[in-house]
């Protein structure tokens, strides 16, 4: 089979590039297979980055971190803003 195609040579079908392991995209992106075993991976709206890496705004990504969360509970109850 050509190359992105998988099969015994008689009949090859497209290989998924996103079915494992997100593609190698970021675990908050989108993987889209686009043929030819290509992938293009996009992050979530409200995030940058370039969907091998995803990165929100500081509340955000003080949220998502269990190693801060606390401390991000601290700041959003005592109503700080950075």
């Amino acid at each position: 089979c050509k190359l992105g195609f998988a099969g015994d040579g008689y009949e090859c079908s497209p290989i998924d590039p996103c079915r494992a392991g997100n593609g190698g995209c970021h675990d908050l992106a989108t993987c889209r297979a686009v043929g030819g075993g290509q992938r293009v991976c996009t992050c979530p709206t409200g995030y940058g980055g370039d969907g091998f890496s995803c990165y929100g705004d500081i509340f955000r990504e003080l949220e998502a971190n269990a190693h801060f969360s606390v401390f991000y509970q601290w700041i959003k109850s005592a109503g700080i803003t950075l």
